[in-house]
């Protein structure tokens, strides 16, 4: 797909956000996994290429040795010769802090800069398009373009000069999310059909099956992640990408998972004669 050249002589670049830890997906980087075969890191970079995006900073943190050598492999190819990554040294302060590293890695005289998340995999090319069109027809005094679904902002975004600098002086724990508070009138939301984000998204798509299993395994074992889990299923079944095979395919998992744990902690009273087994007791 070829890029949007109106969108190259704006001077807009962008950021993709990739330092989180994944502690809700058992310390894997959700950047790695999977959408019909890509992992979502590349996929991001491709959809910001085919949107005319040509200048994208990665910043990494806590999975910087396992997702760098996925972008030293995209910047070996032509299209990606501009592509950067940094690695935040304190990526438990927060996505503020990751943002700011972005932020010292660009050119200081861009006009707009596109901030999204290295792990949706809903994500599409005409979703960055309609952000970066947002953000060309604005009103003067507006200097974020934010989508939103249902009331609740999401990626990918796009804010001007005045924000970043004011996110760039911010403290350690500060990022767009506070400026965004106290400037509603330099905001502009951009309505979206459906929820494109992370979490809720990432059982609902191609992505590959051991991944499947392995995000579904650790949702279901951290009892914080129960409800979330029901959302998940419910989507898979009822939802618009909910993907059959793939869905079986995790069931089957959870209750193989399940009925080998408990024969597992059994087997001891299996083996036991009934009347020790009975002592212990």
């Amino acid at each position: 797909m070829p890029p949007n050249p109106e969108v190259s002589h704006k001077k807009i670049a962008a950021i993709a956000m990739a330092a989180g830890a994944g502690s809700r997906f058992g310390h894997q980087p959700k950047s790695l996994l999977q959408r019909d075969g890509e992992p979502l890191i590349a996929r991001q970079l491709r959809l910001l290429a085919e949107a005319g995006i040509e200048q994208t900073v990665v910043v990494l943190g806590h999975h910087a040795p396992r997702v760098a050598p996925v972008l030293a492999a995209l910047k070996a190819k032509p299209e990606y010769a501009a592509l950067t990554w940094v690695c935040n040294p304190s990526p438990n302060d927060g996505p503020g802090s990751s943002l700011r590293c972005g932020l010292a890695a660009l050119p200081v005289d861009l006009d707009g800069v596109l901030v999204l998340l290295g792990d949706q995999p809903l994500l599409e090319v005409q979703d960055i398009r309609a952000v970066l069109s947002a953000w060309l027809d604005r009103a003067p005094h507006i200097e974020l373009v934010v989508p939103t679904h249902e009331g609740q902002p999401g990626h990918p975004l796009v804010f001007g000069p005045q924000a970043r600098q004011a996110v760039q002086a911010a403290s350690a724990t500060t990022g767009l999310r506070d400026w965004r508070r106290a400037h509603p009138r330099q905001v502009q939301s951009l309505a979206v059909e459906r929820q494109r984000g992370t979490y809720e998204a990432l059982l609902t798509t191609g992505l590959g099956a051991r991944d499947w299993v392995h995000t579904s395994f650790w949702m279901l074992v951290r009892p914080r992640w129960i409800e979330l889990t029901l959302t998940v299923t419910l989507g898979c079944f009822f939802g618009q990408a909910g993907d059959w095979p793939r869905v079986i395919a995790v069931l089957c998992a959870g209750v193989a998972l399940v009925i080998g744990v408990a024969l597992a902690g059994s087997l001891p009273l299996l083996r036991a004669k009934p009347a020790q087994a009975l002592r212990e007791l």
